[in-house]
C-alpha cells in the first residue's frame, strides 16, 4: 500500500511544471528603501497606515465601552463602517483619493478632539459623545477603504 502511495507521489510530482528559479534585477522589499523619493512615501504612507489603523482600534473600544448589550453594540459599528465604505466609493469618483484621505483624517481627529472636549456624565448616556464617536467611526471607515 505504502510503494503504491509513494509511486502515486513520484508520478504526480513529475506531471507538474518544473519551476525555474526568479533570476533577475534582485527587486524586493529593500527596494522601497534604496531611492529617497521611495523612501519617503513608503515611511510616510506605513505611519499613515498605522495612524489610520490605531484610530479605528481606539473608536472600535470607544463604542464597545457604551455600556448596555455589547452584541447591538458590535452591530451598531458594523452598520456605522457600512455607510463609510459606499461614501468613499462616491467621494473618491468626484475629488480623487488623495483629499478624501485626509478630509476624512481630519474629520476624524475633530471627532477625538470633540470627544476630549465634551464633558461627562452632562447629557442622557453622553450623547454627543457618542455622536462624534459614530462620526469619527464612519471617518475613518472610509479612510481605511481608501488606503
Amino acid at each position: 500500500m505504502q510503494n503504491h502511495l509513494d509511486q502515486n507521489l513520484e508520478t504526480t510530482k513529475n506531471s507538474l511544471p518544473k519551476c525555474k528559479g526568479q533570476k533577475g534585477n534582485g527587486v524586493g522589499f529593500i527596494a522601497f528603501f534604496k531611492l529617497k523619493n521611495m523612501r519617503k512615501k513608503t515611511l510616510l504612507l506605513s505611519a499613515n497606515w498605522f495612524c489610520t489603523g490605531l484610530a479605528f482600534y481606539a473608536f472600535s473600544q470607544y463604542l464597545g465601552m457604551i455600556g448596555g448589550n455589547i452584541f447591538l453594540t458590535v452591530a451598531l459599528s458594523g452598520i456605522i463602517y457600512v455607510p463609510g465604505g459606499l461614501v468613499c466609493l462616491f467621494v473618491v469618483a468626484k475629488v480623487g483619493r488623495r483629499p478624501t484621505v485626509w478630509i476624512f483624517e481630519i474629520i476624524t481627529a475633530l471627532c477625538f478632539v470633540f470627544i476630549l472636549m465634551t464633558p461627562r456624565d452632562i447629557f442622557a448616556n453622553d450623547w454627543p459623545r457618542l455622536v462624534f464617536a459614530g462620526i469619527g467611526f464612519g471617518a475613518i471607515a472610509v479612510s481605511i477603504s481608501n488606503n
